[in-house]
């Protein structure tokens, strides 16, 4: 069964490649990325899952396009913004986007040259 945090690191993937690709928004339809990452469709599938992280991961710029009946169903399609500010936003080593997250000043990152330390700072907005 697929985990989510399998399903939130293909949505990063997703957003990551669209953002290379310079597209403004993305959309993202539950059925196409569970299917994209295996177990669906089947009697093991998670779709749930797929469902719940696609809506958790959400930001006020993005817009849900299909929602089922039921909720979480493989109809779900989420229209996302891009860049993303969220800080789940990693580049494919696993590290968080900080430019992505400077420019939508969600932090500060500061270099210290002489200890080569980075420090954050989160600004209140």
């Amino acid at each position: 069964m697929v985990s989510s945090k399998e399903f939130e690191n293909a949505l990063i993937e997703i957003f990551q490649d669209a953002q290379k690709d310079g597209l403004s928004s993305v959309n993202v339809t539950s059925g196409e990325l569970h299917r994209k990452l295996g177990g669906y469709p089947s009697s093991n599938h998670n779709m749930p899952g797929c469902c719940s992280v696609m809506s958790r991961i959400m930001e006020s710029d993005d817009e849900v396009l299909d929602e089922p009946l039921k909720g979480k169903g493989s109809t779900l399609t989420i229209k996302y913004s891009l860049p993303r500010s969220s800080i789940n936003t990693k580049n494919s080593n696993g590290f968080m986007n900080w430019n992505s997250l400077k420019q939508n000043k969600k932090i500060n990152l500061f270099l210290n040259p002489q200890q080569k330390i980075f420090h954050l700072k989160k600004i209140n907005l």
